[in-house]
């Protein structure tokens, strides 16, 4: 992957029909055919990387047929070629094959009357359903029937003001209109009214968190208003619980109350307190966030409804002891995605200024012989220049090193005329192209978790369609870049 072109076609063709057959190499009189076109050499492993990616599964190997006519060392060459470019369309099927589960953002907007055009109390004749919701489109069997169905509940509810019946929603807008219908005549017949708004409040490889507030007006001295929020795990499928979550329900539900008095002491100040009509509870209502738990308390739920709804947020670094210690784990990871986010965040900003720094941005290759070689004294201060940013390891340093001196061996068999082996593309953005082509890519992106130990962790950096893969160690609590993923 040497160009930002080639990873947005890698990236393209993963959600493409994946159809094409297996390519077929035919080599003649030293002329290479890939599926009846002639490619040259030097285009040998770019050509088969594009038909491979075309495939749905990656061969082990390809069929070459060669004739008597092929020199001995270019068979060889064509071969090692050919398995180079396997190896390399695996590599990249591991490092950008893992998708996050899809969400589908709908509209479900129904009109039902005479006069619905009009303004609020001007309608006589009306009842209005204006809904935004999502569906899981893909993910895990579990996690489509869990999320989908808590979604479908709420409006279904919005629309029936009774409990779940499995009702889809045009079975749900049928009860409805009926309801409506039982209306007219009266003053209410004109001001039915049903909305829903939808907020993803997280989303990452761990977790899905969702808020769905709804509005529903169908008689009565007022309407009813409705705030569901929760967490799913998204390798289970599974709502993310109390129950799941907290080690000691009980201590938990005593600093949930606290809090509770904190953010609503002018209630308290008023003469208002738990009893049995309004008992404190724990929420129906809660999510998990980068920050914390998101507590949130409706209407009647444990206050009357004059009181109003209550939101909080509970730090995590608050409830860490009350947390089960698979949690604490999953939890903490979480935390340290903010850390890792903001470390390469923070790299790739110095390292744009850096690159058009001509003092810190040097060379360290020389011309010997009429090629290239390294320039000891030159390369190591060119990486204490790289590692004055605070954010790459010393451990990148070494393996970079390493790399380069694999590199220098190429360099004696290539002219000054020709493009140098491991130079012709940026070991940092792994690309050939303007640095300020992602200025937004290491702005806007964010860490998702794939592994992580305490001091070691891989992630994929992700902003809109584009992703790029890191290893990272902790170093003075400080996320350093340990290695990048370029191949």
């Amino acid at each position: 992957m040497k160009s930002l072109l080639k990873l947005f076609v890698l990236l393209f063709i993963f959600s493409c029909k994946i159809d094409n057959a297996i390519p077929e190499i035919l080599v003649e009189n030293d002329v290479i055919t890939i599926s009846g076109k002639k490619i040259p050499f030097e285009n040998l492993k770019e050509s088969l990387i594009v038909e491979l990616n075309q495939l749905s599964e990656i061969p082990e190997k390809l069929t070459v047929t060669y004739n008597k006519n092929n020199s001995i060392d270019f068979n060889s060459e064509i071969k090692t070629e050919v398995q180079n470019a396997i190896h390399q369309v695996k590599n990249n099927r591991k490092i950008f094959s893992y998708v996050l589960p899809t969400l589908r953002y709908y509209k479900y907007k129904k009109e039902k009357g005479t006069d619905c055009g009009e303004v609020g109390d001007n309608r006589e004749n009306c009842a209005i359903i204006n809904f935004d919701y999502y569906t899981l489109e893909q993910g895990s069997e579990k996690l489509k029937e869990t999320l989908n169905k808590w979604i479908l509940d709420h409006l279904t509810y919005l629309l029936t003001l009774n409990k779940p019946d499995n009702l889809s929603l045009e079975q749900a807008t049928k009860v409805y209109y009926k309801n409506h219908d039982s209306y007219k005549g009266s003053v209410i017949y004109g001001a039915f009214e049903a909305t829903n708004k939808i907020e993803i409040l997280s989303f990452n490889h761990d977790f899905i968190t969702i808020k769905m507030t709804g509005n529903t007006y169908q008689g009565g001295a007022h309407g009813t208003e409705i705030t569901k929020m929760a967490t799913f795990d998204n390798s289970t499928g599974e709502q993310v619980t109390f129950d799941i979550t907290i080690n000691n329900k009980n201590d938990f539900k005593q600093l949930v109350e606290k809090k509770f008095r904190e953010k609503r002491i002018d209630i308290f100040k008023n003469g208002f307190d738990f009893d049995t009509v309004f008992s404190f509870k724990l929420p129906e209502n809660y999510a998990f966030v980068k920050e914390g738990i998101l507590i949130h308390y409706n209407h009647y739920e444990i206050t009357p409804y004059s009181l109003g709804t209550t939101s909080f947020l509970l730090p995590f670094n608050e409830i860490k002891h009350l947390l089960k210690k698979e949690e604490n784990k999953n939890l903490n990871n979480i935390n340290q995605t903010k850390k890792i986010t903001k470390s390469i965040r923070t790299f790739y900003q110095w390292y744009g200024q850096f690159l058009n720094d001509e003092k810190r941005n040097i060379p360290f290759t020389k011309e010997v012989n009429n090629h290239l070689e390294l320039d000891q004294h030159q390369l190591q201060q060119y990486f204490n220049n790289i590692k004055a940013s605070g954010y790459i390891s010393q451990q990148y340093v070494d393996n970079e090193l390493i790399f380069l001196k694999n590199c220098e061996k190429h360099w004696k068999n290539e002219s000054l005329d020709e493009p140098a082996s491991c130079l012709d593309y940026d070991r940092f953005t792994c690309l050939q192209d303007d640095f300020n082509l992602l200025i937004d890519f290491y702005k806007n992106g964010t860490a998702e978790i794939l592994s992580s130990t305490n001091n070691k962790t891989t992630v994929f950096f992700k902003h809109k369609d584009f992703s790029q893969k890191f290893d990272l160690i902790k170093e003075n609590d400080i996320w350093k870049i340990a290695k990048i993923y370029c191949e």
